[in-house]
């Protein structure tokens, strides 16, 4: 839940900065100077300061863009194409099969046309730099049959190279028509408007007209601020009260009695450093998640730091595999040896844990010297067994007596 506060906290700060490049846009058009087409054609010094300049009025053109997949008649088109690809990846939990759309080739393209309101036409240089609300001309399959249709030689080049399966494709085109009345707010150079300054720089279209245009970004910018503030004051006592996420992976080295852990073997072989400071017995196990369906067939050995192992080391399971070891204390080495994981998509996945099952002294490494040894010579007691035999002695004396 922290995190999650987090991220809400995130959103909000992107929605409030949204909400800020939309106020700074509305401030933009609203101080641009809103002059009469006619007037600004015939006035070089129409513009404010900066040059800046909008006017609104009738698209005229002479020679118009045809739209690819319409073939509408447009001043400014941007085509998007995409593809549906099947991709499989083996994992442990089998063969996976998935399907996703990526994008191949985004095509924007503008022209030089005028607008006029009655009082004379103005040019405007709308070939590069555009921010302007596109009216949706196409979508779906590209036209001309299957795959890319009318548009693989518009995008060769940007689709071959890989090993996906491709099922489908899919265009999206947007245009601005060649007819009808435009918004054109930009900065007046050289008797056209054109983009403004800068490398962000940009001429603003809009089919909404100059009243429309502000009243839709003043509305985005409401939108966001409230969201940015809803999401983002609502996410600080998330962040704060909530719990954070909790960790279940392996980190070795590891000490005694093990919680359950998670972890991918990608290789051959798993390995770990133990260090024992409670001897006794100790269950040894490592299993996959239930939802795995390739066996990684897991070997347990447990070794000491002189190679000496502590269990059998010829233990085989076939998803899930559990040892019971008697160690002393000391330092050792968990070895997993398995299928190799390398080639499944994030290895074997694996849940680890050790118990301590039984509280001792642990059986010594194979090789080496046991303090119990001693236990078995005969003890050397003053006295010993000769005391014990005093009493028969003087049983054995009494019963003579008796005799005679």
């Amino acid at each position: 839940m922290m995190y999650l506060g987090f991220v809400m906290i995130g959103l909000g700060v992107i929605f409030a900065i949204v909400g800020l490049l939309q106020r700074g846009k509305m401030n933009k058009i609203l101080a641009a100077p809103f002059k009469k087409t006619g007037e600004i054609a015939s006035n070089p010094q129409a513009g404010d300061a900066k040059g800046m300049i909008s006017c609104e009025g009738a698209i005229q053109t002479q020679q118009p863009i045809m739209a690819p997949c319409s073939n509408s008649q447009c001043v400014y088109y941007e085509l998007k194409v995409e593809k549906q690809v099947e991709e499989s990846k083996m994992t442990d939990r089998g063969l996976q099969t998935s399907r996703t759309w990526k994008n191949v080739s985004e095509q924007k393209q503008g022209s030089f046309f005028q607008v006029n309101d009655g009082s004379g036409p103005i040019g405007v240089d709308a070939r590069e730099s555009i921010d302007a609300d596109l009216k949706q001309s196409y979508s779906g399959a590209p036209p001309g049959g299957a795959g890319l249709g009318i548009l693989a030689n518009v995008i060769t080049g940007a689709i071959f190279g890989g090993n996906e399966r491709i099922m489908q494709y899919r265009a999206t085109e947007r245009i601005i028509p060649a007819q009808g009345n435009l918004f054109v707010m930009g900065k007046l150079a050289g008797g056209q408007i054109t983009k403004s300054d800068g490398m962000m720089g940009k001429i603003t279209l809009s089919t909404k007209g100059r009243t429309g245009l502000v009243g839709s970004v003043k509305t985005m910018m409401i939108i966001f601020f409230v969201l940015g503030g809803l999401i983002g004051v609502g996410g600080i006592p998330v962040a704060i009260l909530g719990d954070a996420p909790k960790d279940t992976s392996c980190k070795p080295p590891f000490t005694d009695d093990v919680k359950e852990c998670t972890g991918a073997m990608k290789t051959a072989k798993e390995e770990f450093d133990w260090k024992v400071t409670k001897a006794g017995q100790y269950a040894v196990n490592f299993k996959q998640p239930k939802d795995a369906k390739v066996n990684s067939w897991p070997t347990i050995v447990v070794e000491t730091e002189d190679g000496f192992p502590m269990n059998n080391p010829f233990n085989l399971g076939i998803s899930d595999q559990v040892i019971k070891v008697d160690v002393p204390k000391g330092k050792y080495k968990i070895r997993i040896y398995g299928v190799d994981g390398s080639k499944l998509e994030g290895g074997f996945r694996y849940i680890f844990e050790i118990k301590l099952v039984k509280a001792g002294a642990g059986k010594p490494p194979q090789g080496t010297k046991s303090g119990d040894d001693d236990d078995d010579k005969p003890s050397k007691k003053k006295g010993g067994d000769d005391d014990d035999d005093k009493p028969a002695k003087k049983k054995k004396k009494a019963a003579d007596e008796d005799d005679k």
